[in-house]
């Protein structure tokens, strides 16, 4: 009997000690740092999901970065190399920071300053974050930042045509909110009145030519009852 329990306790205490290192394993993977990265600006004119800018002003940069883990982030880095030089310059800051430690629940900012120079419209892409999760760990952990919407950089012509824009969408209530639904709108309403005005111009010309030919046919009957 003694032999026989011990024999099923040989087979059942290996199965246990395994469930309880793979226990400790979720408990352990668990614990670990998450990393989000919010990039958007702080200057923005938001106009039909493009963030609007003169020509040479200057854009703030904003890098949120948040801890929701439940274990600290080591050596944090955080890096944005989406603003090519020519089209857009640096003005104030680095692109790139750092941080030694970032706690359960803590948030930090990064902010840098560029103008925008090439007019036109610009997609910025990520910026990339690299962390460590223990302060000894050899492999760092990347994850990319959140993407803000495009960036339309706007000469003087364009920033009075936006502002003419903006004013034809007020003037429309918002049905006709770009110069492109005013454009198609203009067409269309120009070829409906070409065709109101072909077709009452033909009307005209019926009812004018039926009227002579009344006036006429008038004419001839009392020409022959003169006689």
């Amino acid at each position: 009997m003694v032999m026989k329990y011990l024999s099923t306790l040989s087979v059942i205490a290996p199965a246990f000690l395994s469930m309880a290192g793979m226990c400790g394993s979720v408990a352990n993977a668990q614990e670990s740092a998450v990393i989000l990265v919010h990039k958007h600006y702080k200057e923005t004119s938001s106009t039909y999901g493009v963030a609007e800018y003169d020509s040479n002003k200057n854009i703030t940069v904003l890098l949120d970065v948040y801890n929701a883990g439940d274990a600290a982030a080591y050596d944090l880095q955080v890096e944005d190399l989406s603003f090519s030089e020519g089209i857009f310059n640096l003005v104030e800051g680095p692109t790139k920071t750092s941080w030694p430690e970032l706690k359960p629940g803590a948030n930090v900012r990064h902010s840098f300053v560029v103008s925008a120079g090439t007019p036109g419209t610009h997609a910025t892409a990520a910026a990339a974050a690299t962390y460590r999760d223990t302060e000894d760990a050899e492999d760092t952990e990347v994850v990319l930042s959140t993407v803000p919407i495009p960036v339309t950089v706007l000469s003087t012509t364009e920033r009075a045509m936006s502002a003419f824009a903006k004013l034809l969408a007020y003037a429309s209530l918002g049905m006709l909110p770009t110069f492109e639904a005013w454009a198609r709108f203009l067409v269309t309403t120009g070829g409906l009145a070409a065709t109101i005005f072909a077709v009452t111009g033909a009307v005209k010309l019926k009812e004018r030519h039926d009227s002579n030919r009344r006036e006429r046919l008038l004419k001839e009957l009392t020409k022959g009852k003169g006689k």
